[in-house]
């Protein structure tokens, strides 16, 4: 029995977009975009029936199953055959339904759970890593990253200034503790809506560390919905902001600083 290792799980996690063949009664190929794929553990993937009829009545007939899953800027990935389980109710549909709201919101349906037992894997590479002698990953990635005319995102130490000033405005006590909460796509979905801002403060060196922290604090209250309460409970904690003010401002501004020249 094939395992699903780490690399494969990145692919999937980080690509989040799929794509499932099954055959139809007629003999014709059907090909389906899944952005609900996930793996399941080891030998097992599943995605959810959001609006898929033809892959469902497919599967039906034929339970046999394809899924190819390709980083574009990458330009390599997996393709994973096996058969598929599917259901409308029972603990593999209310799993599915569970991580695919989890991940996407509640505005999508989730009718059926689809349950993969992984019967072989192999890779999928682009033609370069075979026929052009010397390249690299890393290479490929910047190619396509221009021929997709792909803004270059930050570098990594200015990231990490960005979550830890966000962490200090928010008053986590740990980067771990951060974490919890923004390891939710929606999380940081929201928090980047506020990136200019940031950037913003960060070039002025003036740091309005209060007003951004409520409107961080805001965004993600109006973001999260059901997790509300928690999220109100931790910002309302007796440590929350519990840096004086001016030693505050002093480490937002030298982590700022910190970022500016890892740029330069």
């Amino acid at each position: 029995m094939p395992l699903i290792d780490d690399d494969m799980r990145d692919i999937i996690e980080s690509t989040r977009l799929a794509f499932v063949a099954t055959v139809a009664a007629d003999g014709r190929p059907n090909l389906s975009p899944k952005a609900s794929l996930t793996v399941w553990d080891d030998t097992h993937l599943s995605f959810a029936n959001i609006d898929s009829p033809n892959t469902i009545e497919n599967l039906a007939y034929n339970p046999a199953v394809e899924v190819n899953v390709v980083n574009f800027l990458a330009r390599r990935g997996y393709r994973f055959k096996g058969t598929a389980e599917v259901f409308d109710s029972g603990p593999v549909f209310d799993r599915v339904a569970k991580t695919m709201g989890a991940r996407e919101g509640p505005e999508y349906p989730c009718h059926h759970g689809v349950l993969i037992t992984v019967e072989t894997i192999a890779p999928l590479l682009s033609p370069a890593y075979t026929f052009i002698e010397g390249v690299t990953e890393e290479g490929l990635r910047k190619v396509w990253t221009q021929r997709y005319g792909i803004a270059q995102g930050p570098a990594a130490a200015e990231i990490d200034a960005y979550k830890e000033v966000v962490r200090v405005m928010l008053g986590f006590r740990t980067t771990a503790e951060m974490e919890v909460i923004f390891e939710r796509p929606l999380v940081w979905e929201a928090v980047k809506m506020l990136d200019k801002a940031l950037n913003e403060t960060r070039q002025r060196n003036q740091p309005d560390e209060f007003a951004l922290a409520r409107a961080v604090e805001n965004q993600l209250l109006d973001t999260l919905g059901e997790e509300r309460e928690h999220l109100e409970a931790l910002f309302n904690d007796p440590n929350h902001h519990e840096l004086p003010d001016e030693q505050l401002e002093r480490q937002i501004m030298a982590l700022w600083a910190g970022a500016n020249r890892e740029q330069d």
